[in-house]
């Protein structure tokens, strides 16, 4: 069962507004109808699930070309594509190449009775 981590400035996922993420390329990628479970701070005894949503779709992307996407940073909650390289570069360090390969994930959030 594939999870992803989310930090507290994730809001708009609980909410339902953000039905996206960008990951670095897993070894194992993700495809259309996988189960995630998603949690927050899960190295914590604060840990909490958040909920569980289903892949709608999955696209393999350059970092070379996500750096150039304003309107996706902003989708992404970045003000900018520059603030966005910023950031990337900060958490994934040497994964930063030009052909750095990273996926966009798309779900759709499971109510929380399922």
């Amino acid at each position: 069962m594939p999870i992803l981590l989310f930090g507290s400035d994730h809001l708009e996922l609980i909410t339902g507004k953000k039905t996206t993420t960008i990951r670095k390329l897993w070894k194992k990628p993700l495809s259309s109808g996988d189960r995630l479970h998603c949690y927050w701070n899960l190295v914590s005894k604060e840990r909490e699930k958040l909920f569980e949503a289903e892949v709608t779709g999955v696209e393999i992307v350059k970092f070379k070309n996500i750096i150039k996407d304003n309107q996706f940073a902003q989708e992404e909650g970045y003000k900018n594509a520059a603030e966005l390289e910023r950031e990337f570069r900060k958490m994934h360090g040497d994964d930063t190449e030009d052909d750095s390969l990273f996926q966009i994930i798309r779900f759709k959030k499971y109510p929380v009775e399922e």
